[in-house]
């Protein structure tokens, strides 16, 4: 696709899902991108791309961020919100973000879906995620990983497996800091 002029665009209060390539290329977008409430669906390759986006706030009901959906994002933290169930392949790759926060209710993340050679801390906040048979989730991240002590998903077999989706994880079970974030 060919980079698209926009500078900002308004969304209806009406939409409940990003269509493919709604915004992919959109270059000369700035700042942080805020997707509004009543949004559920993030679909592929909607926000791919957008090079000048620093951050997002994404709305309250958003269950599904597809693949691609925010490649190349420039962000210093990414937070998938609790309502978020899905995260499709590379829906976050290659951004330059250090921080990944993923929500209580975050089933699945994709093939390369939060592989940036940038991130260094991971906090999950939920139960393990399935993750993608094949592939890798974070083939290039060296990170610290926090995980919530009192969930019983976190088995150490659980972490061990989920470690070889990293390059280098460090495990911290850590309530407070959890809570705290």
């Amino acid at each position: 696709a060919s980079r698209l002029p926009f500078k900002s665009a308004v969304l209806p209060e009406n939409l409940w899902y990003i269509g493919e390539y709604a915004f992919y290329n959109c270059t000369e977008m700035r700042g942080t991108l805020v997707i509004p409430e009543g949004i559920t669906e993030i679909n592929n390759y909607a926000f791919g791309s957008m090079y000048g986006i620093t951050g997002v706030e994404f709305p309250s009901g958003v269950t599904r961020i597809g693949d691609w959906a925010f490649e190349w994002i420039h962000a210093q933290e990414i937070r998938i919100p609790d309502s978020v169930e899905y995260v499709g392949d590379y829906a976050f790759a290659w951004g330059t973000y250090k921080t990944l926060i993923i929500g209580r209710n975050v089933g699945y993340l994709g093939h390369q879906s939060c592989d940036t050679n940038n991130l260094t801390k991971v906090i999950f906040l939920g139960d393990v995620p399935r993750v993608a048979e094949y592939g890798s989730v974070f083939s290039s991240v060296n990170a610290l990983a926090y995980y919530p002590e009192d969930n019983w998903t976190w088995t150490e077999s659980a972490k061990e497996e989920l470690a070889q989706q990293f390059k280098s994880v460090i495990w911290r079970g850590d309530q407070l800091f959890v809570e705290v974030t």
